[in-house]
Order: C-alpha cells, then sequence, then structure tokens
C-alpha cells in the first residue's frame, strides 16, 4: 500500500515469509496490509501498537537488516528504503514531479523526538530523476 509498508516488511523477508506477506496488498485478510501504523508497529521494535501485540514474539526482525555488508556503505535497510523510494518515485508522475520541484533544497527526514536526518539516499534519487529528464 505505501513505501513505509514495504520498508518494514523488507524487514522479515529473509526469515519469516509468511510474516512478510502480511504487509502485502495480496494479503486481504491482514489488517497490517491496510493499516500504515500497525506496519510501523509490526515492523517496530517491541511489535506492539497501543500496547496490544501484532508482531508475534518468535518473529524477530532479520539480523541482518540493520548491518552494513563488507565494502558496502549501507545496510541492507538503508538499501531497501532506497529501494522503495525510487520505486515510488518512478511510477508516479505527479509525485515525481513534486521531488524535482525541490531543485537543489536539502531534504531532511524528520522524525518525532529525534533530530532532523539529511536525507542524502532522496536527494540522490532526485539527482538520478534531474539527470534522466
Amino acid at each position: 500500500l505505501t513505501t513505509e509498508h514495504y520498508y518494514q516488511a523488507s524487514k522479515f523477508k529473509r526469515n519469516n515469509k509468511d510474516f512478510y506477506i502480511k504487509f502485502s496488498l495480496d494479503s486481504p485478510d491482514s489488517s497490517i496490509a491496510k493499516d500504515v501504523d500497525l506496519a510501523k508497529a509490526a515492523g517496530g521494535q517491541s511489535g506492539k501498537f497501543k500496547g496490544e501485540v501484532v508482531r508475534p514474539k518468535d518473529v524477530k526482525i532479520d539480523p541482518d537488516f540493520y548491518v552494513m555488508p563488507k565494502g558496502s556503505k549501507f545496510s541492507r535497510g538503508e538499501m531497501e528504503m532506497e529501494a522503495a523510494m525510487r520505486a515510488k518515485f518512478t511510477q508516479h508522475p505527479d509525485l515525481k514531479q513534486i521531488l524535482l520541484a525541490t531543485k537543489k533544497a536539502k531534504l531532511e527526514h524528520i522524525r518525532r523526538s529525534k533530530p532532523a536526518e539529511v536525507f542524502n539516499d532522496l536527494m540522490r534519487i532526485r539527482r538520478e530523476l534531474k539527470d534522466a529528464n
């Protein structure tokens, strides 16, 4: 349904395929597939949403998700996020135009109670889209 669904699901892609599928639109009986807040909670550290378990305790995030492979500049999680955003901005012309309209602005990822992070991967995608035009 969303980039967030893809990112959260990708945490379980290698070792928990059945749970991974619950994030997909192909899983019509899954509440996780329909609600981005549930998807974020299911992929979060606790696996809980408003105090209720949405991810079984035996389903763990893939151990390599946050690890930077030898010789790489990015963790698997960072590569998954960039792939998701690239798909989003190449498949939706209206979103592509909005991103391109930011020109050379510094883009930041803002999360509650955390310092802003420069969104280098999104700026890299913007540059690729600009260069492709």
